[in-house]
Formats: C-alpha cells, sequence, structure tokens
C-alpha cells in the first residue's frame, strides 16, 4: 500500500451523520485489488484500489476522477505519490477543453429542452414544465461547466463554481456551496427570459 486518500463529503467538509465514508487506496507495482465496502460502526465504509498507471489511467479518460485528487485529502502518503497524483490533476483540470463534439451536442440538448419548457409554460401546463426542469436539470447544470471548459464532478459532489479547481488553501465549505444564485434563472418561470447555452 503507497498511500490513503480520503475522498467525498468528508474530505471537501460538507459530510452529514447520514453520509458515507470513501477511501481511495493507492497500490504499489502492478498490484490490483477489488472495490470493497462495508458497514463500520454504523457507517457506510467503501474502499477503492487503483495502482499508479490505472489512477493516471483513469484521470485521462475520465475527467471527473480529476475531483477526487482535488478534492482529497491525503491521510497516508509516505512517498509522496498521493501528492504527485494531485498535482498531475490540477494541470489536467487547467489544460481540460471540452470535445467540440460533445459541446454541439449539449447544445443541442438544451436548446431543446429550453423549447419544451418554453412551450408548457404558454400553455400553463405547470406539471410538464416541472416535470420537464427535474429531468433534464443534470444536463442544465452541465452547461456552464461546458462554457467555462471544465469537467463535470461527480454527481455525488456538491456544485461549486466551475471557473477554477479546488485548492487547499481555499475555505473548506466554500467550494462545497451549491451553484450562484444566478443559476435560479434556468427554472421555469424564468426560461422565457434567459436562453441556456454553451457559447
Amino acid at each position: 500500500m503507497r498511500g490513503i486518500l480520503l475522498t467525498g463529503s468528508h474530505a471537501r467538509g460538507d459530510a452529514t451523520q447520514e453520509s458515507d465514508l470513501d477511501f481511495w487506496v493507492l497500490l504499489g507495482g502492478v498490484l490490483e485489488r477489488p472495490f470493497r465496502s462495508e458497514t463500520l460502526d454504523g457507517r457506510w465504509v467503501e474502499y477503492h484500489h487503483r495502482n499508479l498507471v490505472q489512477a493516471r489511467e483513469r484521470m485521462s479518460k475520465n475527467p471527473a476522477e480529476l475531483y477526487s485528487h482535488l478534492d482529497g485529502k491525503a491521510l497516508y502518503d509516505p512517498d509522496g505519490k498521493l501528492e504527485e497524483l494531485r498535482a498531475e490533476a490540477q494541470a489536467l483540470f487547467a489544460a481540460y477543453r471540452l470535445p467540440a463534439e460533445e459541446r454541439r451536442a449539449l447544445r443541442y440538448w438544451l436548446e431543446g429542452s429550453r423549447r419544451k419548457l418554453e412551450a408548457a409554460l404558454r400553455n400553463r401546463d405547470e406539471l410538464r414544465a416541472a416535470y420537464l426542469a427535474s429531468t433534464n436539470a443534470w444536463k442544465i447544470l452541465e452547461g456552464p461547466w461546458a462554457a467555462c471548459h471544465k469537467p463535470m464532478p461527480p454527481r455525488r459532489r456538491r456544485l461549486g463554481p466551475p471557473s477554477r479547481p479546488p485548492t487547499r488553501r481555499s475555505p473548506q465549505g466554500r467550494a462545497a456551496r451549491p451553484l450562484h444564485r444566478r443559476s435560479a434563472r434556468a427554472r421555469p418561470s424564468r426560461v422565457g427570459a434567459h436562453r441556456v447555452g454553451t457559447g
């Protein structure tokens, strides 16, 4: 074992009494170990195992994986390997650019959602508008991140401003706030007045 990283809400500082514990275990060499979970003192605990090759491969192929290193808190890192991975994650986050094809697909989805919401509101069909807003909410939230060319965080991570990566100097909790209040313009009652897009 080369390192232990605490991830998730407990690392970010926004955990509740019901939050589970997430540990990211760095293995030595080319060792592999399957995912494991257990109940410990009444709390659900998950263990994710990676070796260095797997960790770097996951960061390059799955941008959401970067947040494990950006938000994570090293509990055991005798060789500094977790710190190396964190620095690599920061560099990848800064250089990240959403592929043009994915931006076009997201823009098409958001425009379609806007048209459907506007039609529901014109017809005073509030139930349909609420349904469309709730079922498309995650895609709508992808818009600001795509516009800023930043990877969308995992669904279990509370969303914060997409303009910069989390840093150790930032107060915990500040990065854990929901999107800025201006994002409320995506709610059905304002759809007609504010267009949703990725620029």
